[in-house]
């Protein structure tokens, strides 16, 4: 059977050619006064020089679907050929710009865990039709069969039922919470005028006009910034199919994620304090990848993805009660059948109550370094004014003014610490954790709220830490993790002691093994 080839658009060259053409009219603009034929003659040969590379790179790139993987061939004059896995391939984005979608092209996105993927795995420019295609085959492939995962993504009539968007996202909701939200400050800071008029800081008629524009502009960016959210946020979509997952973003341009159920590390619900006051929530499924083969024979190896190259997998602005429904059905889509036992661990396995104390002096140590540091400046500060000064009351006057800098960091330095502290026990209190047969749970988080499902059968690694402050406390911390950034952040337990810490440990190690 012959191979079948794919090849970038030569439509993509109108769009360069429509970029260096602006860049010649801003030129010619600019030297009407003092116009130089010799000069422009030379920016035209400049420009059809780049014209000409990347001609011959697109006319020299093929994308060749194998029997084990995705070959990427390149080059000019230096040759390179990229093998992308399907078995480590985690998802297959689809991109359109502005001048892609007025020309009909696509580009793909084939993403591995090797940072070589960000360049090897773009599959730039493709005619609509073809990037279909070829997304088709490699979804279909990575199923490890020629069964419809590729007809499914596809959405094609007949082939399988599709959920399109099975639960709403509210972006008016969403936007309009936010729009009120950043009003407040607003209306508080105009308030500063009439503060300002019965205190004579200002006059009137100096004041009015410079509140006056000032307010209008805050005005002006907060709509502006609402309306760009509102049209972002309404162009995200999401798809559940049988094998796969498809979340969209659309704005300017648009970006595709072709996620299969098997590749999903880790699914993870957050909550804004926005989110809190309306009641909805964010879903991100996060990927992750591990190997790329290139044509030398050598492998690529990193320590973990958040599952793209600049996007985020998000499902934003979605009621609360959705939210966990939406999760609860692409938890049995990936294989979680398990229930969270009971009691939860965290109360059979618990943190220790000195946590809050220890990561408040872990904080506050911090803050007096700099405390101390801007009270050592303002301190040398007038000893260096003296020396070079002759007026003995303005050396006294500078003394005067910055002997007051220690009581000022003493008072803020405490502040902080009661702040801190306070946090830190709302912080213990809303911590939980649990696990069930195949996989955990961490939620935690006082004024953002994250939540955590990671399976084990994609943990990679299990391990106790500490810190300097944790050896000073006798804490330990538990963890656990993917191969996606997020899960190393996320993913761990800390604030055990040494026999609750080994005990999780030896737990989770219990609950992996059976579920690899």
């Amino acid at each position: 059977m012959a191979e079948e080839t794919f090849r970038p658009s030569l439509k993509s060259l109108a769009g360069t050619a429509f970029g260096f053409l602006l860049a010649f009219l801003w030129l010619f603009a600019a030297m009407l006064e003092d116009f130089s034929p010799l000069f422009l003659f030379g920016f035209l040969a400049i420009l059809a020089f780049f014209f000409l590379v990347i001609y011959l790179r697109l006319i020299n790139t093929w994308f060749v679907p194998k029997e084990d993987g995705l070959l990427v061939k390149r080059g000019i004059i230096a040759k390179s050929q990229s093998l992308l896995l399907y078995k480590e391939i985690q998802d297959v984005r689809e991109r359109r710009g502005l001048f892609d979608r007025f020309l009909g092209l696509k580009s793909l996105e084939v993403v591995t865990i090797s940072p070589a993927s960000a360049f090897s795995g773009i599959l730039a420019s493709m005619e609509f039709s073809d990037a279909d295609r070829l997304k088709g085959i490699i979804l279909s492939r990575m199923a490890g069969s020629s069964a419809a995962a590729g007809k499914a993504v596809l959405a094609e009539k007949g082939q399988e039922k599709v959920l399109e968007s099975p639960f709403k996202i509210h972006a008016g909701l969403y936007v309009k919470a936010g729009f009120f939200f950043w009003l407040i400050p607003l209306f508080l800071f105009l308030w500063l005028f009439p503060l300002a008029i019965l205190l004579s800081w200002i006059p009137m008629g100096e004041i009015l006009p410079f509140f006056i524009g000032l307010g209008a502009l805050m005005f002006a960016l907060i709509s502006i910034s609402a309306l760009a959210e509102y049209l972002e946020l309404n162009g995200n979509k999401y798809r559940i199919g049988k094998d796969f997952i498809q979340i969209e973003r659309k704005f300017i341009s648009q970006s595709i994620a072709n996620i299969r159920f098997d590749k999903v590390q880790d699914l993870i619900l957050t909550r804004g304090i926005l989110e809190r006051l309306i009641g909805l929530a964010t879903l991100r499924v996060q990927t992750g990848e591990r190997i790329m083969a290139a044509s030398s024979g050598s492998d690529y190896y990193s320590s973990g993805s958040q599952g793209g190259y600049g996007v985020k997998n998000n499902i934003p602005a979605i009621k609360l009660k959705d939210a966990l429904a939406l999760r609860e059905m692409l938890s049995e889509k990936i294989g979680l059948k398990g229930k969270l036992i009971e009691p939860a661990l965290v109360k059979e396995i618990p943190l220790e109550k000195r946590k809050p104390l220890k990561k408040t002096v872990k904080g506050a140590f911090f803050v007096f370094i700099v405390l101390a540091v801007i009270v050592a400046w303002f301190s040398i500060f007038p000893i260096l004014s003296s020396s070079s000064s002759t007026n003995g009351s303005e050396v006294y006057s500078s003394k005067a003014y910055f002997t007051d800098a220690p009581a000022y960091a003493a008072i803020i330095f405490v502040i902080f610490a009661i702040a801190k502290f306070l946090y830190e026990k709302a912080y213990l209190k809303g911590y939980y954790y649990n696990i069930a047969s195949d996989h955990l749970v961490i939620r935690k988080g006082v004024f953002n709220i994250t939540e955590v499902i990671i399976p084990f059968k994609m943990v990679q690694n299990v391990f106790l830490d500490q810190d300097i402050f944790d050896r000073a406390f006798k804490l330990y911390d538990v963890h656990l993790s993917t191969i996606t950034t997020i899960s190393g952040l996320e993913g761990h337990i800390d604030g055990l002691s040494e026999k609750n810490a080994s005990a999780i440990r030896d737990l989770l190690l219990r609950q992996i093994k059976p579920a690899k």
